[in-house]
């Protein structure tokens, strides 16, 4: 009661004004003032305000709302729901205005698996889900790390939305500037080969990966990369090498010296150029969302 209490001085304004405004929405939808409305269909009242709450609070408030009224709800009971739904926020820490905007993405990969909408995934598809992620690369045994300490319940399942922190700092951490550093020294003495950094990566995945990089490159779509195309991939991919470098590589895989590199040809060499690209795709995507 007293933690009701103490939500209620703070939040007092907020939950009225939001109350207010969802209030109107769906008195608009009741069209025969019963006061109801058709517990469904307040996803669609919600939607119209989503700098408010983000999405993930009003998924939550509308499963309180179902567990209580699963067919029609009546609306006037909303800020009872908002002021449960805050009450429990501040007794779990789930302070959603500090959630930064790598753990929004990670929960939007996890919510995909997420069918029940329980808030818990299993561990093998917060595995499934960061392996097919665009912005986050990680290698296998980066995902083994992960795995193995990140909280799991007896049925080893996650709460992702709890562990979501968690995970985009370990994330963060294994693309900070003294890492990658360290990574470099452990390579450059042989300590590391640096085909770790591939590890776990099927043959298939990476054909499909090359295959989407050289169509991406292609600009005249002949399914050929001339010289333009080819120095235009690496210098876009970081790497840093002469014109002469990189047209000595290219006469070196350009194995029918046509002066043009087929998939074939690009694909037998560019093995170690695609881990330059995944690194710097890796980097660049999580400095816009860390």
């Amino acid at each position: 009661m007293l933690i009701n209490q103490s939500v209620l001085i703070l939040y007092n304004d907020k939950i009225h004004d939001l109350s207010q405004i969802l209030v109107k929405d769906c008195k608009e939808v009741d069209e025969e003032d019963t006061k109801t409305i058709a517990t469904s269909k307040l996803v669609d009242v919600f939607q119209k305000h989503p700098g408010v709450l983000n999405e993930r609070e009003y998924e939550i408030i509308q499963r309180l709302i179902e567990e209580q009224y699963p067919e029609t709800f009546p609306y006037t009971e909303l800020p009872n729901f908002l002021l449960k739904h805050k009450v429990d926020v501040i007794k779990n820490g789930l302070s959603e205005s500090n959630v930064t905007l790598l753990e929004q993405y990670l929960r939007k990969l996890f919510e995909i698996f997420d069918e029940n909408k329980t808030g818990k995934i299993s561990a093998q598809n917060m595995m499934e889900a960061l392996t097919k992620a665009e912005k986050i690369v990680l290698t296998q045994i980066q995902l083994y790390i992960l795995r193995n300490f990140v909280k799991k319940d007896a049925d080893n399942n996650v709460d992702y939305i709890k562990e979501s922190k968690f995970l985009a700092e370990m994330i963060k951490k294994f693309f900070c500037p003294s890492v990658l550093k360290k990574q470099a020294q452990f390579i450059e003495r042989g300590i590391v080969r640096q085909d770790t950094y591939m590890e776990g990566w099927t043959t298939e995945a990476l054909t499909s990966q090359m295959n989407e990089i050289f169509q991406s490159y292609d600009v005249d779509k002949n399914k050929l990369l001339d010289k333009v195309e080819y120095k235009r991939l690496l210098s876009q991919a970081g790497v840093s090498l002469s014109d002469e470098e990189i047209y000595a590589m290219m006469q070196e895989a350009d194995k029918n010296h046509d002066g043009f590199l087929d998939f074939n040809e690009f694909q037998s060499h560019f093995f170690n150029v695609l881990k330059l690209i995944r690194r710097s795709r890796a980097l660049y995507a999580l400095t816009e969302i860390a």
